[in-house]
């Protein structure tokens, strides 16, 4: 089994288990990641499991995305993120 995947989307390398890899969800946290700034990883796609059905899975790296992170649970204490 191969660890080490090429992103279709970025053209990167990323070990699939880097705790620098993280792999977000919400797309709307993901839209706020892009909109300020911080490239996507590559995307995946998934199966939700209570429904079966497919889902996207927005990957970016941790290092890039820290303090945007920190502004998006900000946003979302205020009340100004959608969940």
């Amino acid at each position: 089994m191969e660890f080490i995947k090429r992103s279709a989307l970025s053209g990167e390398k990323y070990d699939v288990f880097d705790k620098d890899v993280i792999h977000i969800l919400n797309i709307y946290q993901a839209a706020y990641y892009v909109e300020n700034g911080c490239p996507i990883l590559d995307v995946q796609l998934s199966y939700n499991r209570k429904t079966g059905k497919p889902m996207l899975v927005f990957l970016f790296r941790r290092s890039v995305t820290k303090s945007v992170f920190d502004s998006w649970c900000n946003q979302k204490e205020e009340g100004g993120a959608n969940d």
